[in-house]
């Protein structure tokens, strides 16, 4: 029979791993059968716990690296965005909700700032109706969109 301490240890190592596999890009279902946990959702569960125990700072970091992976996956499909492919746009609705969830965008927000949010969006989908037609591939052609309808 295993000691207490062997057990812990282990139960460590078997969280540690989880954590480490969702960093990396995993799904909660290959980190379940991959560590051996009973479903996605124990897999989600374990995983949520490991992210509380993070200090802020480490957090914080954390974040942000995954931040910035969302940022290069849209820029490495952008182009295929503004060409009109439906499986990139599919990938960056997928991009910009992942993106809302990390950032509290969801969270209900204060009265005053729904029209430009509204504003900002309804350009963003004009320019994305009008195709290239101002040249640039990058997101700050929403900006410039943004600005004209402003105006």
């Amino acid at each position: 029979m295993a000691s207490k301490t062997s057990v812990a240890v282990a139960t460590a190592a078997k969280r540690e791993k989880a954590l480490q596999l969702r960093l990396a890009g995993a799904s909660y279902q290959q980190i379940a059968d991959a560590v051996g946990y009973a479903s996605r959702g124990a897999a989600h569960n374990v995983i949520r716990e490991e992210i509380e125990k993070i200090p802020k700072d480490a957090a914080k970091q954390l974040l942000t690296m995954e931040l910035e992976r969302l940022d290069a996956a849209q820029a490495a499909i952008w182009k295929d965005v503004r060409r009109g492919d439906p499986i990139a746009v599919a990938s960056l609705i997928k991009i910009i909700d992942m993106r809302a969830k990390l950032t509290g965008i969801y969270n209900p927000q204060p009265e005053g700032n729904t029209e430009d949010v509204k504003t900002a969006l309804l350009a963003f989908l004009a320019g994305a109706k009008a195709g290239h037609s101002g040249g640039n591939d990058g997101p700050g052609d929403a900006v410039a969109e943004a600005d004209r309808v402003d105006s």
